[in-house]
């Protein structure tokens, strides 16, 4: 089915009531994926895009349903993730400017005009980045721990994630390194390091057992570490800062003071954006 067929035509439709809220799942074909959508409510759209890159939309969905009683909340599972599977990980089909299109072809799909865009971490990146291209799409911006605004910002998250390892997980990510040397096994070695560093990377974790364990649970069961590798060539060479400094569309950017990304990041991606706070 074509990207730009009409909804009723484009969609397989499938009501869910969920504590009263009605939940629409979509299947839309594009570019040879079967993309999962959910949508929940109605009113001035917002697409919510979660983080990794690898996470499915389940991320989202408790913010979705949030949003519901006054906007059309829009949960994808992009490209790789959740019920929008791929039969192979081909880099060339993972990249930053191919998420920016499935994204396109996504809102030409379920027909909106404009939208808002929030994002997690690589979710953040994939929002700026759809801006970047489609700035006149765009109703406003809402960056949660984003990723950063250039690609140079990942030796800086990496140093500021590396600090906060324990000595202990250190010792067991040596143990593991074998592992990521193996075709079969580099998936289940990357899922286990990112629970690691995600559980080392909370301020206190032994204070907070419930939000680890959410952590460890998202990243065995929401979390698909091929789509993650299969990007890393596109992540590594990006600078949105001048196409940009053109977007005029409101923009907040939400950042802990004690997350590896760190406040600096939330600067520099503040800095070329009017509208940014």
């Amino acid at each position: 089915i074509s990207a730009t067929a009409q909804p009723e035509t484009q969609a397989v439709l499938a009501k869910i009531n969920v504590a009263d809220i009605e939940i629409t799942e979509r299947s839309i074909e594009h570019d040879g994926v079967t993309f999962r959508v959910r949508e929940f409510g109605n009113g001035a759209a917002v697409v919510f895009l979660t983080g990794g890159p690898g996470f499915a939309g389940e991320q989202f969905l408790s913010t979705a349903r949030a949003q519901a009683g006054e906007h059309l909340a829009i949960v994808p599972d992009q490209r790789g993730t959740g019920g929008s599977t791929v039969e192979t990980y081909d880099p060339t089909k993972f990249t930053i400017d191919q998420a920016v299109a499935d994204l396109e072809a996504l809102r030409v799909a379920l027909d909106v005009e404009r939208w808002s865009l929030g994002g997690h971490s690589w979710g953040s990146l994939l929002s700026m980045a759809y801006a970047a291209e489609h700035p006149d799409r765009v109703r406003s911006l809402a960056l949660v721990s984003p990723a950063g605004i250039v690609s140079s910002f990942w030796q800086s998250y990496q140093g500021n994630l590396m600090q906060r390892v324990a000595p202990e997980s250190m010792v067991t990510l040596q143990t593991l390194r074998p592992a990521r040397q193996k075709p079969n096994a580099k998936g289940d070695y990357y899922r286990e390091i990112n629970k690691i560093l995600e559980t080392d990377s909370i301020d206190d974790p032994d204070s907070h057992p419930e939000t680890v364990a959410a952590l460890q649970n998202e990243m065995a069961e929401g979390m698909n570490p091929m789509v993650s590798l299969s990007m890393q060539p596109s992540l590594m060479q990006f600078d949105l800062r001048p196409k940009l400094a053109e977007f005029s569309a409101p923009t907040i950017i939400i950042q802990g003071d004690q997350a590896p990304i760190g406040r600096d990041t939330a600067a520099r991606i503040a800095a070329p954006i009017k509208r940014a706070s």
